[in-house]
């Protein structure tokens, strides 16, 4: 016979292996971006990242001329 923890924790083993994968990815992809707008010339760099499902990142950074885009 199967408890009700053990079925919790399996449904949890499962769904955590996803939701991992979904927040490298997005971590990865902000790694990316960060780079590239170093590489543009852009500073002052922040990533803000939401606990969506899948994970949202945004990278935020400022242009150093000061110009309006």
């Amino acid at each position: 016979m199967t408890s009700i923890y053990e079925t919790s924790s399996s449904a949890a083993r499962k769904g955590a292996a996803p939701n991992r994968a979904a927040r490298d990815s997005a971590a990865r992809a902000a790694q990316e971006l960060q780079d590239l707008l170093t590489r543009a010339g852009f500073a002052r760099l922040r990533v803000e990242t939401l606990d969506l499902d899948p994970p949202v990142a945004c990278v935020l950074a400022a242009d150093p001329t000061g110009m309006p885009s």
